[in-house]
């Protein structure tokens, strides 16, 4: 029994990592904090059920759109809990914070410490 935990260890997968590649499915992992320039490991509250889809991505790679697909969405800047069927952006702004403190990022690399790929969303609650 003492060696159970150590090959659980060597078993359990890798990361889920991020694709920005439309079609793919992704939900958020963590949070950003440009004032102590660091990630949370886990979403913020409000957006840990939400499931989108990516259904465009610029040719350079600097913007992406997407579609909420299942779950709430209650991120600190909607004024309300957004459904199913909300659309927006990811745009590489320049004058972000993470941008100010990275100016030569990766911002693909960025997006992978925020969003991990799922293999598809449940479907929408009735």
């Amino acid at each position: 029994m003492k060696y159970l935990l150590p090959l659980l260890v060597l078993a359990s997968p890798a990361a889920a990592e991020f694709s920005m590649t439309e079609g793919s499915f992704f939900k958020v992992r963590g949070a950003y904090d440009h004032t102590n320039d660091s990630f949370s490991t886990s979403p913020p509250e409000g957006e840990e059920n939400a499931c989108f889809q990516i259904t465009a991505v610029d040719p350079n790679g600097a913007r992406f759109d997407i579609t909420l697909v299942s779950g709430d969405f209650a991120p600190w800047w909607a004024d309300e809990v957004l459904k199913p069927g909300f659309t927006d952006s990811f745009v590489d702004f320049h004058d972000s914070g993470w941008r100010t403190n990275h100016p030569d990022g990766d911002w693909a690399a960025f997006m992978s410490q925020l969003l991990e790929t799922v293999p598809n969303c449940p479907a929408p609650a009735s």
